[in-house]
C-alpha cells in the first residue's frame, strides 16, 4: 500500500507542476509588438534579463546587484523553482530543490535568508486533492480541483517558507489549506503581509513570523489583495475591490489602519510596490486583455505609464535609485525578465491628482 500512496504523491506533483505553470504563465495570447508612445517620453530602453526556460516575479537585492525570480520549463526541471542571478556577471544560482513549485521568493532578513511560498507540502498534506488529481489525470471533471482567481488564472495551493542561505534551516510560516501568497516583507522587522485564498475572495493578513501573531487587513467580508510595505516599513498598500465594483489601491499603517485612497479604477490593480523613497507606487493594471505598468506619485496623485506593448507586463520592481525598473513580460512569446529606464517617463502635473 505504501508505494500506492507514493505513486499518487507523485502523480499530485506532476498535476500541479502543469496547475502552477498555468497560473504563472497566464493565457498566452497575440504578440503583436510595441504600441505608440507620446511625445513628451524621453528615450527609452528595454533589455532582456532572462532567456532560459520561463522566468517571472522579479525582487532586487539591496545594493541591486542580484535579482530574484522563479523560472520553470527548462531542459533540467519543470516546475517552477527559485533562481539568483548576478546582474554584474551574469551568473545564475537555482536556489530550491523542491518535488512541487515555488510561486515567488524574496530576500528576508537583511539578506540572511529567504521567504518563498511553495506547493510542495500541500500536496502530500491534501488527499482529497491527490484523489481528484487522479480524476483529472483520467479526464475527469475536477472542477473544485484549484481555486481561481477574479482573472480566471487557477491559484495553487501553497504555503509560506522561511529559509537560510543554504537552506540548512526550513520554517514553515502558513499551515492554513489552499493558496497563501503574494509576499511583502517588513523592512528589517519579523513581519510580513501576504493573501490568503480560502474561497471567494482573498484577503490580506499581516503575520509575525517569529510570535506566528495573525491579524487582518480590512472587515471581514471586504476583498482584499496586492499587499506591500513601504521600504522603511511605516506604511502598507494594498487593493480593494469596492461593493460597486471599482478597483481601489489604498494606502496606510503597517498593520493596514487608516486606510487613503490613493487612487480608483474600473480596470483590475495588482503587483503594487513602492519606490524606495516612499514618494511612488507602482503597479499594472489590466484592460481589455492588455496589461501596463504605471508609476503613481503620492504627493499629487500624477499617474504616468511606464511601458507601451501589447504583451503583458506585470510584476514592476524598481531600482534603489529609481533609475530603472525590473518586470515580467510574455512579449517574447513566454514570461521573461525585462528590464525599463525610468528616466525617460515625462515630468508629473503637480495640478491634478489622479483620482480628480
Amino acid at each position: 500500500m505504501q508505494w500506492k500512496q507514493k505513486l499518487k504523491i507523485l502523480v499530485a506533483v506532476i498535476v500541479m507542476s502543469f496547475v502552477v505553470s498555468c497560473v504563472l504563465s497566464g493565457d498566452k495570447k497575440k504578440i503583436s509588438g510595441p504600441l505608440p508612445i507620446p511625445d513628451n517620453y524621453g528615450p527609452r530602453t528595454v533589455k532582456q534579463i532572462t532567456s532560459a526556460g520561463e522566468n517571472l516575479r522579479p525582487h532586487l537585492s539591496l545594493d541591486g546587484h542580484k535579482l530574484l525570480y522563479v523560472s520553470g520549463h527548462r531542459s533540467t526541471h519543470n516546475n517552477f523553482q527559485a533562481y539568483e542571478k548576478n546582474l554584474k556577471t551574469g551568473q545564475e544560482k537555482r536556489i530550491t530543490y523542491q518535488n512541487g513549485d515555488v510561486f515567488e521568493v524574496h530576500y528576508y532578513d537583511k539578506e540572511k535568508g529567504y521567504v518563498y511560498s511553495s506547493s510542495t507540502d500541500e500536496l502530500k498534506e491534501n488527499s482529497p486533492y491527490i484523489e481528484k488529481s487522479l480524476l483529472a489525470m483520467k479526464g475527469h471533471e475536477a472542477n473544485e480541483l484549484n481555486l481561481k482567481d477574479d482573472m480566471g488564472f487557477i491559484l495553487p495551493r501553497t504555503e509560506i517558507y522561511q529559509t537560510t542561505l543554504d537552506s540548512s534551516k526550513i520554517n514553515r510560516v502558513t499551515k492554513k489549506p489552499l493558496f497563501d501568497g503574494d509576499i511583502s516583507i517588513r523592512g528589517k522587522r519579523h513581519e510580513l503581509a501576504y493573501v490568503r485564498w480560502s474561497e471567494k475572495i482573498p484577503e490580506v493578513y499581516i503575520l509575525n513570523v517569529k510570535t506566528e501573531n495573525v491579524s487582518r487587513v480590512g472587515s471581514d467580508k471586504a476583498w482584499t489583495s496586492d499587499p506591500a510595505y513601504s521600504v522603511d516599513g511605516d506604511e502598507l498598500a494594498w487593493v480593494e475591490k469596492s461593493t460597486d465594483s471599482k478597483w481601489l489601491l489604498l494606502t496606510g499603517s503597517a498593520y493596514g489602519k487608516n486606510g487613503k485612497l490613493r487612487y480608483q479604477s474600473e480596470y483590475r490593480i495588482r503587483d503594487v510596490i513602492w519606490s524606495s523613497n516612499g514618494d511612488e507606487l507602482f503597479f499594472s493594471e489590466h484592460k481589455d486583455g492588455n496589461s501596463e505598468i504605471y508609476s503613481l506619485a503620492l504627493e499629487t496623485g500624477c499617474k504616468r505609464q511606464v511601458t507601451f506593448h501589447s504583451a503583458l507586463d506585470f510584476h514592476p520592481y524598481p531600482t534603489t535609485d529609481a533609475s530603472k525598473l525590473y518586470f515580467t513580460s510574455d512579449r517574447s512569446g513566454t514570461n521573461q525578465i525585462y528590464e525599463i529606464n525610468l528616466d525617460g517617463l515625462p515630468p508629473c502635473s503637480k495640478t491634478k491628482p489622479a483620482l480628480e
